[in-house]
């Protein structure tokens, strides 16, 4: 099925502020309009109905014969119970989302199905159990939808213009009884789904619906399922340096958490002995069990421990294979990032007990074998493609060119030799790219790039559920000093248009993630941070 990404018309998007990304970025300086020159001219309407486009709106009305809507009688939406046409009036029982499987869904989660698989005409349709048959899967182009079971169409019995007329299965001849069209879908708006959250730094949903959220002082608490209820801080959890941009990090589960709770954390480790007053990333591991971590044991240490309190990274990201990818800044320090006997400026693999798995790529004969890419400045931002299975990580440039990659096994990309962005305290402009901002043929080009000053980018993820269709294979990021959650448009690896949305939010960004409920939730950073929920 394909699905046309188109810009939201229900979202205005206003001009934002940028800043010099030198980690969070706290300074603020003009930047460019909220629409960015990838792929100028893309801006298109919400959803264009023509045989190019099958995706209806989510949640939106089936317009039909006589100007009337498929309704649901009563909105008893249970399995069951028949469809008809009546008179469109915005109701819950109007609203359908066809998803990219091709099930046409209500807002309850309910499938429009032909009642007992019957591939005749006349067959009746009414609402069942979603359950993945071909009797419960449709195509539409634009005017008529099609049952994949026997290819019939959507059909509004006997051309009834009446309401109450029965919907049912017929051979498709394109007459008014068979057109459908959809309606305005409701916009997408925002709203708190948990507020008072100290400092909040990462987060992530576990199966039944709570979340984890980490608090950069040094806690992680649980969100109750459906937001709001934030519970007391979670016992086990490590020490953390809480000061400047350290502290608790990342949290993540294991891909087998249903089963084995296993929570994983990167944070601000202090250096002990020779290394007292230096500190460096760590990731630790426990499981979640009542109020507290147990079994808690440190997975892997960022090496070498430095002094400083900026550019830690770090972000977790389990790979399909289950292995762990572990983002990790350079310190502020630059030239680690191209030193491969250190952790400085890297991506890192390792499997879910620490080990290195044997597949890593080698540096050379003295590079740490936990190595899988490397000369990055602070990936703050890092999320596994949904298609490919690949890591696509942002990190903060200098004065401008943050970026956008791909870390791919054995790649290296330039920092500190190359950048978009100039040295602090230099002109803002071309001239002062660094290396001359070109990274190829050295090291690997960036897919996109923030110049000519910074928005501090930070969480990534990509969006593949059904309650947003129109965004359906975007890329969304979060901006710190930029203020703003980044939409960028992608075709395969080639960002064709990018847009800062919710600017009018004043809030900075730390972390996006995809909710169960398929909506969008963002993590805002201050004091006073709340999770955002963003969808319909």
């Amino acid at each position: 099925m394909k699905i046309r990404l188109a810009f939201a018309s229900a979202v205005v998007v206003a001009s934002l502020l940028a800043a010099c990304g030198g980690g969070d970025g706290t300074s603020n300086a003009s930047a460019p309009s909220a629409l960015d020159a990838v792929g100028a001219g893309t801006k298109a309407s919400r959803l264009d109905a023509d045989a190019n486009t099958d995706s209806v709106d989510a949640g939106g009305p089936l317009v039909g014969l006589a100007d009337r809507c498929l309704d649901v009688p009563n909105n008893d939406q249970s399995s069951g119970m028949r469809l008809r046409l009546w008179d469109c009036n915005g109701s819950d029982a109007q609203r359908f989302t066809l998803t990219s499987a091709g099930d046409l869904k209500t807002t309850s989660g309910m499938c429009v199905d032909v009642w007992f698989a019957s591939p005749s005409n006349g067959a009746e349709v009414k609402l069942y159990d979603c359950h993945g048959g071909s009797n419960q899967k449709w195509r539409w182009d634009g005017k008529l939808l099609r049952s994949e079971l026997s290819g019939r169409c959507l059909d509004v019995a006997g051309a009834n213009p009446n309401n109450d007329a029965s919907i049912i299965m017929w051979d498709c001849h394109g007459g008014a009884n068979q057109q459908w069209s959809h309606g305005p879908s409701r916009p997408i708006g925002t709203a708190t789904w948990a507020a008072e959250l100290d400092t909040p730094w990462g987060f992530v949903f576990l199966p039944d619906g709570r979340a984890l959220v980490t608090l950069k002082g040094g806690s992680l608490v649980l969100v109750a399922a459906g937001g709001g209820s934030v519970g007391q801080p979670l016992g086990g959890v490590p020490a953390v340096v809480s000061s400047g941009q350290g502290g608790l990090l990342d949290v993540a589960i294991d891909p087998d958490f249903a089963t084995d709770p296993w929570v994983y954390i990167s944070y601000a480790e202090a250096g002990t002995g020779a290394d007292a007053g230096n500190a460096g990333t760590a990731v630790a591991r426990g499981r979640l069990f009542g109020n507290a971590l147990v079994d808690v044991h440190v997975i892997f240490r960022q090496l070498p421990k430095v002094p400083g309190t900026i550019h830690f990274g770090s972000r977790l990201v389990f790979g399909t294979d289950k292995t762990l990818f572990v983002t990790l800044g350079e310190r502020l320090l630059g030239s680690p990032s191209q030193d491969v006997t250190g952790h400085l400026g890297k991506v890192v693999r390792i499997a879910r007990d620490g080990s290195v798995p044997p597949d890593n790529p080698s540096f050379g004969a003295d590079s740490r074998p936990e190595l899988w890419s490397i000369g990055l400045r602070n990936p703050q931002g890092a999320a596994l493609h949904p298609t490919t299975g690949e890591l696509w990580v942002a990190e903060h440039g200098p004065q401008g060119g943050d970026e956008i990659n791909i870390a791919r096994a054995g790649s290296n990309y330039g920092w500190p030799m190359k950048s978009y962005g100039c040295n602090y305290g230099d002109p803002v402009g071309d001239a002062c790219r660094i290396g001359g901002g070109v990274h190829a043929p050295t090291y690997v080009e960036p897919l996109t790039t923030w110049t000519p000053t910074s928005i501090a980018p930070s969480g990534l993820a990509f969006y593949t559920g059904d309650l947003m269709p129109e965004w359906r294979g975007n890329l969304f990021m979060g901006s710190l000093a930029g203020r703003a959650l980044w939409r960028l448009v992608l075709d395969n690896d080639t960002v064709t248009a990018r847009e800062a949305l919710f600017t009018s939010l004043g809030e900075r960004i730390r972390d996006v993630r995809q909710g169960p409920d398929g909506a969008l939730y963002v993590l805002t950073d201050s004091e006073a941070g709340r999770i955002v929920r963003i969808g319909r």
